[in-house]
């Protein structure tokens, strides 16, 4: 893995977005911000995501964030190898938060922010604004609004295997959905980790995306509330 300076640990306010994801102890961070070469994981388990050609460094911004251009047409995705850690949805009394800045230019039918094996997370156009499915605890479809193309956006979704499960998305800060399933876990997969695509079929993202991170803990709506607010605040 490439080395890269903990902003948190040299001072940044906590207000910066950087820094607060750090703060939170992420199993895997990926700003994107890089203008060549692989995006690096500042999280815990040090799995760098790996672009594919389809994949412009440094060409966009969301909320003033540089970001990477990730190009649908022609399969532009990030491929990060397999490590239990980050599928924190998986297994018994499982918690996790996955967040993510994106901005999209088209959506398809599916559009996969994240996948990893028959876990993904990403909008459905036209139906729904969130759709979530995990192996072993079914699909959710979380908002009853398709996401608006051209406009940035920061979605955080939260799982707590002990608590139904319980699921909740929450868009620009703001809690949207909160849904409770009557049964089931999460499993498993030995599969890598897909940023803008799913599995080994496509369905990628037309637009941005950066300062994705995944957690082994629910996040509150406060905390998530003020990563909006660092995120929007720019780098």
């Amino acid at each position: 893995m490439t080395s890269r300076v903990n902003p948190y640990s040299v001072g940044l306010p906590s207000t910066n977005y950087e820094g607060l994801l750090l703060a939170h102890s992420p199993v895997g961070m990926w700003m994107m911000d890089e203008t060549s070469g692989n995006f690096i994981d500042q999280g815990s388990t040090g799995n760098d995501a790996t672009p594919s050609s389809g994949v412009t460094h440094a060409n966009r911004t969301i909320f003033g964030h540089t970001a990477p251009d990730f190009s649908g047409s022609i399969g532009g995705y990030a491929a990060i190898t397999h490590n239990a850690a980050l599928e924190p949805w998986a297994g018994a009394g499982a918690k996790a938060t996955y967040i993510t800045m994106c901005r999209f230019d088209a959506l398809t039918s599916w559009t996969m922010l994240l996948s990893k094996g028959a876990s993904y997370f990403g909008p459905m156009n036209g139906s729904y604004l969130w759709y979530t499915n995990h192996a072993g605890l079914g699909v959710t479809h979380m908002g009853s609004t398709a996401a608006s193309l051209n406009t940035d956006y920061v979605f955080a979704w939260t799982l707590d295997q002990a608590a139904g499960p319980r699921v909740k998305l929450y868009v620009n800060g703001v809690l949207v959905n909160d849904k409770t399933f009557v049964s089931g876990t999460a499993s498993a997969s030995p599969e890598p980790v897909y940023i803008s695509r799913y599995s080994s079929d496509n369905y990628h993202v037309n637009g941005a995306i950066a300062g994705t991170a995944l957690f082994d803990k629910v996040l509150t709506q406060t905390e998530i509330t003020e990563l909006y607010d660092a995120a929007v605040a720019g780098p």
